[in-house]
């Protein structure tokens, strides 16, 4: 599971997928985006900003029934979570958003794409 400060709200995916760096792959897009609720609110203290790296996953009924698809996004979290440590993301306030297109039960595969996605972004 991923924990609570690592997930992107709900409020936030059209803002990130209208507003977002997008790199299309096989299985799926990840869209990136800065973290713009740190700038808004310059009197919140910097103990309440949030510093974290955000993820959100979007998997579309066109990839299979509801036992693929959250199997997809178990996937997807794990991977996440190991990126957050190869990447060294902590402390770094971005927005993530991976939008799937088509199914993949290759746990590497799925890994070694958006790990390419990923240095692609940060060039």
């Amino acid at each position: 599971m991923l924990p609570k400060k690592y997930r992107l709200p709900a409020k936030n995916f059209q803002r990130v997928y209208k507003n977002g760096t997008k790199v299309r792959g096989r299985y799926g897009m990840l869209v990136f985006s800065k973290n713009e609720e740190n700038n808004r609110n310059l009197n919140t203290p910097s103990a309440f900003i949030n510093k974290n790296p955000r993820f959100g996953f979007v998997v579309s009924k066109k990839i299979g029934n509801a036992v693929v698809r959250h199997r997809f996004t178990r996937i997807l979290r794990n991977i996440s979570l190991e990126a957050i440590r190869d990447f060294k993301l902590n402390g770094n306030p971005i927005q993530i958003q991976y939008v799937a297109f088509e199914f993949c039960d290759d746990y590497s595969t799925v890994k070694e794409e958006f790990y390419k996605q990923m240095e692609f972004i940060f060039k």
